[in-house]
């Protein structure tokens, strides 16, 4: 007979049903432990981790319920299920059973084809559990890794890059003839350099603690940093007097860097950017609009996905689909759309602290 995997220990201080029950699961494949009391049943399943326990109810000393309860205050055996053993009738006595952790139950006298019905239901979710947890370790080990070596791959690039790009700037200031040849030469290193930047800061933004973060003090930051790149800009913050707490971290600095990045470098380097903040209940709303351009209406509704842009654009596609990552990991959400009287905008719904 083919045995399944699969081991059952069953706990009865009734040597004749250890015997029924015993023959009934080995006639059916399965490998079988017997125990006469709660005391015996609780230290062999923290030793051999049965996948399933049949337990009678009544029994001296420790009870089925006391013994399902010690069963489940136990690390190494809390997954075990457990399918009770019982003559008792009583609805209340058969909800103290589950209410102590059991899983299912079979009643005496045996009838073969309801144990083995409610042994193989449960023993096959068990075992589909067992194979669901093993699967995901084995995908959170994998990111994990994939995790490291995009961090060192992003890191050895982008100094690599740094490298190049200050031998550019030396180039261009020595070799002036050569000035456009250089420029053409630098910008994608430059948008190279804008693109590792994004991925670091969305892994950094996912790795780090979700913590009480100034909102002011981040869009400050993005501010700031947009101020300095695009001189020709201009930039119009209105926000509330009192200080705004969200949960996120450092990394939304980044989010409203790259979409007041997004609206300078769509629109010559030359644009007026308003960035509003309300509260709304429980949550926070910022708003940061441009009298641009506004967005080619053809991508418009795909504008956050993966490597979507607009014609005239000649960056990655990233920006905004990392600004979106970002925002939902703060439990936020981000819209874009046109305005009637030209230009974008867009609007970030975080929750407040």
């Amino acid at each position: 007979m083919k045995e399944k995997k699969g081991q059952i220990l069953v706990v009865d201080d009734n040597p004749q049903n250890l015997r029924v029950l015993g023959s009934m699961l080995k006639e059916n494949g399965y490998r079988v432990a017997l125990a006469e009391n709660g005391i015996e049943a609780v230290k062999y399943a923290a030793d051999k981790h049965p996948d399933l326990i049949l337990l009678d109810i009544m029994m001296p000393e420790m009870d089925g319920i006391e013994t399902c309860k010690r069963l489940k205050a136990d690390d190494r055996t809390v997954e075990i299920p457990v399918i009770f053993i019982t003559a008792l009738t009583d609805t209340e006595d058969k909800l103290r059973a589950f209410n102590a952790g059991g899983v299912d139950y079979i009643t005496k006298p045996f009838v073969l084809e309801e144990v083995m019905a409610r042994v193989n239901g449960t023993i096959k979710r068990r075992m589909y559990e067992i194979e669901r947890l093993e699967y995901m370790e084995k995908i959170e080990k994998t990111n994990e890794e994939l995790e490291l070596y995009s961090h060192i791959l992003a890191h050895d690039l982008r100094n690599m890059l740094q490298v190049i790009d200050g031998y550019t700037d030396i180039l261009y200031e020595e070799v002036p003839e050569k000035r456009e040849l250089i420029e053409k030469i630098s910008k994608p290193i430059g948008r190279a350099l804008e693109t590792i930047r994004d991925i670091r800061s969305l892994m950094k933004g996912k790795i780090e603690e979700i913590r009480e973060t100034n909102l002011k003090k981040e869009i400050k930051d993005g501010i700031d940093a947009m101020t300095i790149t695009f001189p020709r800009s201009t930039f119009r913050l209105h926000l509330p007097e009192e200080e705004i707490m969200v949960p996120a971290n450092e990394s939304l600095a980044q989010v409203f860097y790259n979409l007041l990045y997004n609206a300078c470098i769509h629109n010559n380097n030359e644009v007026n950017v308003s960035v509003t903040v309300k509260r709304e209940d429980r949550r926070v709303v910022i708003r940061v609009t441009d009298d641009g351009r506004g967005i080619d209406e053809e991508i418009l509704p795909q504008i956050f996905e993966r490597g979507k842009k607009s014609r005239e654009s000649d960056g990655t596609g990233m920006g905004l689909y990392i600004v979106k990552r970002l925002v939902e990991h703060f439990n936020g959400t981000i819209t874009a759309e046109n305005l009637r009287g030209g230009g974008a905008s867009f609007t970030v719904n975080l929750p407040s602290c």
